[in-house]
């Protein structure tokens, strides 16, 4: 049985030129998120959508920090 209350859903604005960066070369970041969090979901939009968010949803710490290491990456990025 799943516990709602231990689920979280996150939807980041991150502007599309940056999701490239996020994934990482090869889709590298985003399997290292994966793999320590395999909890998880990572929703990073195909090339032709044009939407300038990221979801992440899943367990409720998970989803915590893989977002905050989405952000980490898109601060420096935007610096």
């Amino acid at each position: 049985m799943i516990n709602i209350f231990k689920q979280a859903y996150e939807v980041l604005n991150v502007l599309k030129i940056y999701h490239p960066f996020i994934n990482g070369p090869n889709g590298e970041y985003v399997k290292q998120m994966l793999m320590d969090y395999p909890d998880v979901r990572i929703n990073i939009p195909p090339l032709s959508v044009m939407k300038d968010e990221i979801s992440v949803a899943g367990e409720k710490n998970g989803v915590m920090a893989v977002v905050e290491k989405i952000k980490e990456i898109s601060k420096v990025l935007v610096c």
